[in-house]
């Protein structure tokens, strides 16, 4: 399947999610993810503010802008701190995102289950043991990704500021590997459940390049919905993941993962 074939796929399976969580009724497994991401989105919130603000006092203690006075001098004083402030919300919205995947491991995990019981019509039993293995799992996942996401972030900056002409197009690339990392996370919930090691699931999540970059992008575009997008997004975003990996997976040519047995 095509890039952009796979990035459409995607677009089209995050509305089929609300139609899946309404047919199987499965509104209650919302709430605990909605709780604990309006409570992550809070005290990030919190401490970008606070830190903004530690920032912003550091500065002005080594740059004496209070050599400027009267209009010019506010300008200069308003200037300096939205650009603070922006650089410090930009930082802080990487961390919410794998903060998000951290915090929530143990009830995406769960809910990930229960969709993939639902599309194979099938009941697993529950081991503990392979809960706690696979939460680690994913957490272990969010780390290497948000490390990955970083590196390639300063390497897209420090490309801009070489060639700045393309300056105007590094927020784009920065947004693209934001967006595909999280929908990588969220396709690597699918494959926990069918036991794929790491390097399996880096397979199937490679070989579905398009659908984890297009289920960040949705995920990315639904935070701008002010507290319901942060709310419900990252619930959205494992649904929609696990039915459109499901869908591609099954198609005729690739390789069938989805009847893989589980361990």
């Amino acid at each position: 399947m095509k890039l952009f074939e796979q990035i459409f796929l995607s677009f089209k399976f995050y509305g089929e999610t609300f139609r899946f969580i309404d047919r199987h009724d499965l509104y209650r497994l919302l709430i605990i993810p909605a709780i604990l991401s309006f409570g992550v989105a809070v005290f990030v919130a919190w401490l970008a503010w606070k830190t903004s603000e530690d920032v912003i006092v550091s500065l002005l203690s080594v740059f004496n802008l209070r050599q400027f006075s009267g209009f010019v001098g506010d300008i200069i004083d308003f200037i300096f701190r939205m650009v603070i402030r922006g650089l410090t919300l930009f930082f802080y919205l990487k961390i919410f995102r794998y903060l998000l995947l951290f915090v929530l491991s143990p009830s995406l995990y769960w809910i990930s289950g229960k969709i993939q019981s639902i599309a194979l019509q099938e009941k697993h039993e529950f081991q503990f043991k392979r809960y706690f293995k696979h939460i680690l799992r994913s957490m272990e996942i969010a780390v290497l990704n948000f490390i990955r996401d970083i590196f390639l972030t300063a390497i897209i900056v420090v490309i801009a500021l070489i060639i700045t002409w393309l300056v105007p197009l590094a927020p784009f690339a920065i947004f693209f590997v934001e967006s595909y990392f999280f929908g990588y996370a969220m396709i690597d919930y699918r494959n926990l459940f069918f036991n794929m090691s790491i390097k399996e699931s880096q397979v199937v999540i490679h070989r579905n390049f398009g659908l984890a970059l297009g289920n960040g992008i949705c995920f990315n575009l639904i935070l701008l919905i002010p507290v319901i997008g942060i709310m419900l997004g990252p619930s959205l975003a494992l649904i929609a993941a696990g039915i459109s990996i499901d869908e591609a997976e099954n198609k005729p040519g690739n390789d069938a993962t989805i009847s893989k047995s589980i361990q």
